[in-house]
């Protein structure tokens, strides 16, 4: 079966997973914008197939056996975590998410739910012993099919650039991601929150380290597992706040 896409190399910074697919290419949608978000490319393959338009979030939500219209009534402030990822510089520290957990207690009626898959049970631990009260994981309790029914349970979503933190975006939950990519970087770069940063009808937000001097492809792992320390535990409470506008009750 043929398979229809943009042309790679016609981006900045194409990844050798992307050029390899290029070659799978029978169709190609040309898009000669310098820099878009990865969803308007995958648009424009779309249009030039002449087929409809990508889902919107009633569509995907109805995709993934969901009600189209996600329950806009005031519910239980439950946060959804997700503290791991793929590549080892792309995870949070554990302390960072100990210090924010600590910190979005003190907002009256948080529970936390750490989601992960089973390698993920016993690193949740810490976080767990932080109030096992109001902090409990069901890492490896549900498979990737059955995730999406679990997230739309969140008021909030937390987590490292990864897939979940996609998924729960797409399902319009208000979707907050920690990302090692730095302001101000190569905003076609692969890791790059412009191409690829998530985007969720109920409101999202990026958090990246400070701009550097050097590039982030210049940076080996260490450097790379150091940007994500540069992203603070406060400025992350304060824009779960913000997302929510939830009070703190001390």
């Amino acid at each position: 079966m043929p398979v229809a896409g943009h042309d790679p190399s016609l981006q900045p910074q194409a990844s050798p997973k992307e050029r390899r697919e290029g070659r799978l290419l029978s169709i190609i949608a040309r898009d000669d914008r310098e820099h878009a978000h990865e969803s308007e490319r995958v648009a424009t393959m779309v249009e030039a197939l002449g087929l409809p338009l990508p889902l919107d979030d009633g569509g995907t939500r109805a995709f993934f056996g969901l009600k189209k219209v996600r329950d806009s009534r005031p519910g239980p402030r439950r946060v959804f975590i997700h503290t791991s990822a793929h590549d080892d510089f792309r995870q949070w520290p554990l302390e960072s998410w100990m210090q924010l957990i600590r910190s979005l207690l003190h907002v009256e009626g948080v529970e936390i739910v750490l989601v992960g898959g089973p390698g993920d049970w016993s690193a949740h631990q810490p976080l767990v012993a932080v109030n096992p009260t109001r902090v409990r994981s069901v890492a490896g309790e549900v498979g990737l099919d059955s995730l999406p029914a679990q997230v739309d349970e969140a008021a909030l979503f937390i987590g490292n650039d990864s897939g979940p933190a996609h998924i729960a975006a797409t399902l319009g939950v208000p979707t907050l991601v920690i990302s090692c990519f730095p302001e101000r970087d190569d905003p076609g770069h692969p890791n790059s929150p412009e191409r690829f940063g998530v985007r969720s009808t109920g409101g999202s937000a990026v958090l990246r380290p400070p701009a550097q001097s050097a590039a982030f492809d210049t940076l080996d792992r260490e450097g790379r597992r150091l940007m994500m320390r540069r992203v603070t535990p406060h400025a992350v409470e304060e824009a779960a706040y913000e997302l929510t506008a939830w009070g703190v009750t001390q």
